[in-house]
């Protein structure tokens, strides 16, 4: 959770800096961490369904459960982060980490960010691929 809880702190500096006449920054770190969240467990899922070949269950799976699940993750996040103001504890715990330590958070979140997207990308491609080949 430390990982996530740099991530959100991240993304509450950039929200914070782009919008600066924005009076909540901290919805669009929730949302920013909610989407990498659901992401990689849709990418997983589809890969699960493609290696068992139950093409006919990915539409069931993704309509249904995608938005169960995206739901959830948000509602959770939002009590996570939200509740009792718990990101002021986090963005003071953060600004109290060693900047080597910061280097090295920074480069796994680039890290975490660009995979998860390409993941998901090389995923929906290859279901793609395999719906054209039947």
């Amino acid at each position: 959770m430390k990982f996530f809880n740099y991530l959100f702190c991240k993304l509450y500096s950039l929200s914070g800096s782009v919008a600066q006449n924005l009076r909540i920054p901290v919805f669009p770190s929730i949302v920013g961490i909610s989407f990498y969240q659901v992401l990689n467990i849709f990418t997983i899922c589809l890969c699960i369904l493609m290696a068992f070949d139950s093409l006919d269950e990915i539409n069931i799976y993704v309509n249904l459960g995608g938005m169960f699940l995206t739901g959830a993750i948000l509602i959770f996040n939002t009590l996570y982060y939200g509740r009792h103001e718990r990101y002021r504890s986090i963005l003071k715990e953060i600004e109290k980490m060693p900047q080597t330590a910061r280097w090295m958070s920074n480069f796994f979140c680039i890290v975490y960010l660009v995979t998860s997207l390409s993941a998901a990308f090389f995923a929906v491609r290859g279901c793609t691929v395999l719906f054209a080949s039947y």
